[in-house]
């Protein structure tokens, strides 16, 4: 297989299903650069790799491998060390600068076996090292690997994001909850209280009015709960989409009963402005969220 200078493999001419592979029950398309000035390594590795199916490009130098892994997302770099212009170990030093690329692994290929070169090698970041001339079965084997390597730190990475985005959701659902509860649970202790200290002192009505009182600051908080614990299913994706046709009038006015109360406690006058005959097909916990 003839090896052109500096291009993407073409799969049909390489003899393989396009990138097309299964790893560990992920069905991923695994990019690889082969990095060598010489054509003929190239085409040995090529020949190599395409038996699993790897999706491939060549560079025949450093500078151009930089330039290629800065502008496609490869997902592991063959790298030979000797090579004019820029040699593999200042490449690979550049590629673990670079915060694009600095995840991508490096497998050094070398004809150099010496200790104080291997190790050159690990000091800039590489993650492995092929010896020249290539053994087919160790060269899949470490391939695999690291591939396998870096799929295992790419989902530890999502499920430490996804660990931070949850938490920093629980504090601010923790902390909306303190806030907005004080004011009714504030209403359900004081008409208690009254209740409970001077019931045989009041009138009739006045027992009424601090029920009535403890009912509404009972409906506020058990409402305000609903709202957030929708919000909370919404931050973590699990909210369920029911819609149906409802009046926006009505809706509107039983989220503003429900509101009154804490408006008039900080000398805010709502209005509905909602014609009687609008509707809408929509969710009608989205919309009461909304509204409150």
């Amino acid at each position: 297989m003839a090896i052109p200078s500096e291009q993407v493999c073409n799969p049909k001419r390489a003899g393989y299903s396009r990138g097309e592979i299964t790893m560990d029950g992920t069905n991923k398309k695994f990019n690889i650069l082969i990095v060598d000035d010489a054509s003929k390594n190239i085409q040995v590795v090529a020949n190599i790799l395409k038996q699993e199916g790897y999706q491939m490009a060549f560079a025949r130098n450093g500078k151009t491998a930089l330039s290629r892994a800065e502008t496609m997302p490869f997902d592991l770099i063959l790298l030979d060390i000797m090579m004019p212009e820029m040699d593999g170990y200042e490449a690979c030093e550049r590629l673990k600068k670079n915060p694009e690329t600095k995840d991508i692994p490096v497998i050094f290929l070398t004809a150099k076996t010496d200790k104080e070169s291997v190790l050159k090698g690990f000091g800039l970041g590489a993650v492995d090292y092929v010896t020249k001339p290539f053994n087919a079965a160790e060269l899949l084997a470490r391939v695999k690997t690291h591939l396998e390597l870096k799929l295992a730190k790419e989902d530890l990475r999502n499920s430490r994001d996804q660990l931070q985005e949850l938490n920093a959701t629980k504090d601010k659902f923790f902390s909306i909850i303190a806030h907005d509860l004080r004011n009714p649970f504030n209403a359900l202790i004081s008409g208690s209280d009254m209740l409970v200290h001077y019931f045989e002192e009041l009138e009739q009505e006045q027992i009424k009015d601090f029920i009535g009182e403890i009912n509404l600051a009972s409906r506020q908080a058990f409402n305000l709960l609903g709202n957030l614990l929708e919000w909370a299913r919404s931050q973590t994706g699990r909210i369920l989409y029911t819609p149906e046709k409802i009046s926006m009038d009505d809706i509107v006015q039983e989220n503003m009963d429900l509101l009154e109360q804490n408006a008039k406690e900080k000398n805010i006058h709502i209005t509905n402005d909602v014609e009687a005959d609008t509707f809408a097909y929509a969710d009608k916990d989205m919309i009461s969220t909304v509204i409150r």
